[in-house]
């Protein structure tokens, strides 16, 4: 016989249970292969603007907004993207099972950065005309407040402790400061962005 509330848990958290264990199991199936790091694609001489356009295209449909577009410079950067694991099921850095069970407990942001150099110098900005060589960065970045021991990859290590000289300053402001670099994530972002590029050059020949 079913107690109303044993009936209620069952009919309750049955299916975010069987959610969560399909999230876990699909994150696992897509990233438990090895990946070679490719972070780098080349841009051919005259291709630069429509790698620019290629790669801010391809940041937007993963969800990013851009910051900043520095053609002179050779820069794309954009602002924090916020990835919360099974919270974010869609989101495309949700390939890794570590990361997934990271990003679930700890809500860490993502910024993407893709830095364009000339081929034959990559100490130098992309020159007009000539060919380029693309390096794409994902950064993982973590909160720091005043008080808080974090733990790298987790919250559920993280230490409270009481500083009276920096109440007495008061310091009481948080600071976000780079972590790790997602290094998988780049490569996707990589691939995809020169594959966008080899569409866009047969379709413009």
């Amino acid at each position: 016989m079913h107690t109303p509330l044993r009936s209620f848990f069952s009919r309750n958290t049955r299916r975010p249970i069987v959610a969560l264990a399909i999230a876990l199991s699909a994150s696992f199936i897509t990233g438990c292969g090895s990946t070679t790091i490719v972070r780098s694609f080349p841009v051919p001489a005259g291709q630069y603007p429509a790698a620019i356009e290629a790669v801010r295209d391809e940041l937007r449909a993963a969800g990013y907004t851009i910051e900043r577009v520095d053609a002179v410079a050779g820069e794309i950067l954009t602002t924090p993207k916020t990835v919360a694991g099974l919270a974010t099921p869609l989101a495309p850095e949700n390939r890794w099972p570590a990361g997934v069970a990271a990003d679930t407990l700890s809500n860490r942001p993502r910024t993407v950065r893709v830095r364009f150099r000339d081929a034959q110098d990559i100490s130098m900005p992309p020159a007009e005309g000539q060919a380029v060589i693309a390096e794409v960065d994902a950064l993982i970045w973590k909160k720091l407040s005043p008080g808080w021991r974090l733990e790298t990859e987790t919250t559920i290590r993280n230490l409270y402790w009481i500083d009276p000289a920096l109440s007495r300053r008061g310091v009481n402001g948080a600071t976000v400061v780079p972590l790790k670099r997602d290094d998988a994530y780049a490569t996707e972002i990589t691939k995809k962005i020169a594959q966008r590029m080899k569409s866009l050059a047969q379709t413009n020949p």
